[in-house]
This record gives C-alpha cells, sequence and structure tokens, in this order.
C-alpha cells in the first residue's frame, strides 16, 4: 500500500470516529485552559450548567430537588491563582467546581458534590500528648471509632460532638472575604488570609503557607513532620469528579 493511500485510509478512519462521537451526542472540545477566561468569563460558562444541574426543575435529578438556591464563589491557592469554584447551596450542603485543561473529548469543568448531604466536623490535633487550645471557649475532645487518634473533635457547651452541612467558609462568616483552597496530600485546608498569615478554616488555627505547602507551621511548629501529616482539613480532592 502506497503511502498516499494509507495517508487517506487514516483519514478516513479519523473522520469516521469523529462522526460516530458526534452522533452519540457527545461533545468535540477545543484545547483550552483555565487561563484563557477571566473571573467573570469563567462565571457566565458555569452558572447556566449550575442551573441546568441543580435549579430547574425540569432538567435536574430527584437528589437535587431539596436545592431553593445557591451562591457561587472564586477559591483561589496559596499564589492568589484561581482554582476552584464554591457553590453554596439552600437550605444546606456544598460542591466544588474545579478547572483543568481541555482534551478534544474531556471538557473544562468538574464538579466534587462530596459534601452534598454529608456533614463535617471542625477539630485540631493532639501531638505528642499535647491537647489543643479551646476555640472561642469551645472544647475539643476525641472521637471513638475516629479513623486517627491524634483528632480532637469540636464539642459544644453540653459535651456534643458539633457537625456541620454548609461549608467552613459559611460557618465561618467569611464568605465576603477573599477564599482559598490550598491542596495538601489529598485533602483541602479551607482558608482565608489575614495580613501574612491564612487560617485553617477547619481547625481556626494561624499558619504560614510557603512554596507548594510543603512547609506548613504555626504554633505546633516544633513537632515538625508531625504535625503536618496530620494538618486538618476537609477532604476536597478525594471525592470521585463528574462533569459539570
Amino acid at each position: 500500500m502506497t503511502s498516499k493511500k494509507v495517508i487517506a485510509l487514516s483519514l478516513a478512519v479519523i473522520c469516521l470516529g469523529l462522526f460516530c462521537f458526534a452522533l452519540c451526542g457527545c461533545t468535540i472540545h477545543p484545547i483550552e485552559r483555565p487561563e484563557d477566561y477571566t473571573l467573570e468569563e469563567h462565571i457566565a460558562r458555569i452558572t447556566p450548567r449550575i442551573e441546568k444541574r441543580y435549579i430547574n426543575p425540569e432538567t435536574r435529578k430527584q437528589e437535587y430537588s431539596h436545592i431553593t438556591g445557591y451562591k457561587l464563589y472564586p477559591l483561589y491557592d496559596n499564589k492568589d491563582k484561581l482554582q476552584y469554584f464554591l457553590i453554596e447551596f439552600e437550605p444546606y450542603g456544598f460542591a466544588s467546581v474545579s478547572m483543568r485543561k481541555t482534551t478534544p473529548f474531556i471538557g473544562m469543568y468538574f464538579r466534587e458534590e462530596g459534601y452534598m448531604q454529608d456533614s463535617w466536623q471542625r477539630y485540631r490535633v493532639c501531638i505528642d500528648g499535647v491537647e489543643p487550645d479551646p476555640y472561642e471557649g469551645r472544647q475539643w475532645q476525641p472521637m471513638e471509632r475516629s479513623y486517627n487518634e491524634n483528632f480532637r473533635f469540636e464539642v459544644n457547651d453540653n459535651g456534643e460532638f458539633v457537625k456541620y452541612n454548609h461549608s467552613p467558609y459559611a460557618v465561618a462568616g467569611v464568605l465576603d472575604q477573599k477564599l482559598y483552597m490550598l491542596d495538601l496530600y489529598g485533602r483541602g485546608v479551607p482558608a482565608i488570609k489575614r495580613d501574612s498569615k491564612f487560617i485553617n478554616l477547619v481547625s481556626m488555627d494561624e499558619f504560614v503557607c510557603e512554596g507548594n505547602l510543603q512547609y506548613y507551621k504555626q504554633k505546633y511548629e516544633e513537632f515538625g513532620d508531625k504535625y503536618v501529616e496530620n494538618i486538618p482539613g476537609i477532604f476536597w480532592g478525594f471525592f470521585i469528579k463528574h462533569r459539570l
């Protein structure tokens, strides 16, 4: 077979594949990066998808029928680069939207819904027998069957463990500030910035963040890597991502 015939046959196969792909209702995406769009453009692109999936009664699934409204917030990394979006739902629940470079067959936006129904808890870490300090009068106690014996979870004045069904940002009342989500070892550290320090919204501790979060220190810095392995956070990036 001549080279011209090989090229022609290859092009025919590619065209047939693309035709079948389009026939199945799939979308062929141009190659794009999140950096190609401004914050406002991302919001304009994401909003109709959220409306269709979660809000419109004619297009949403039954599992989302409890949702009455939402707000969308940008989330930044420790270098102030836009990385995610937070979807804060009403009356409860939250989800995230991550962004990645597109391929011909995979779009830019992905949703993570691990906290649509499940609650989360604030906690701090006990290292080498040193118990965490109280926070605004709240105490921290160990929980039976916790997967980490060093974790101490927030309890109320009645000694009951406190659980939340809104995002750490909403619970802390900081949705009007610049919001950060710092990736670390498969967990996410939701945070805000105060001067040169971050505040971890799961533990409510201050910390300094340098580089790509390989160095993390705060008042427990004398424990070094042992604390780094137990940085309080939520399972951001742990749950399965689906296209938005």
